[in-house]
C-alpha cells in the first residue's frame, strides 16, 4: 500500500480513501443482509402462527 519513506502522498491518500469507501460499503451491506435475514425470521414466525395470509393475484 504506502510505501515507507518517500512515498507518494497523494496516491496514498487515494489508496486509503478507496478502502475507507469499500469498507463503508462493506458495512452497509452487512446491515442489509441482517435487516433482511430478521424479516424473513419474523415473517416466518408470522406464518406459523397463522396471522399471515399472502395476498391471492388479483389479476382478473
Amino acid at each position: 500500500m504506502c510505501g515507507k519513506g518517500r512515498a507518494e502522498p497523494l496516491i496514498c491518500l487515494m489508496q486509503i480513501v478507496e478502502l475507507v469507501r469499500q469498507t463503508a460499503l462493506s458495512k452497509s451491506a452487512i446491515r442489509r443482509a441482517k435487516r433482511a435475514e430478521e424479516n424473513a425470521e419474523h415473517l416466518a414466525r408470522l406464518r406459523q402462527s397463522g396471522q399471515f395470509q399472502e395476498k391471492k393475484d388479483r389479476k382478473e
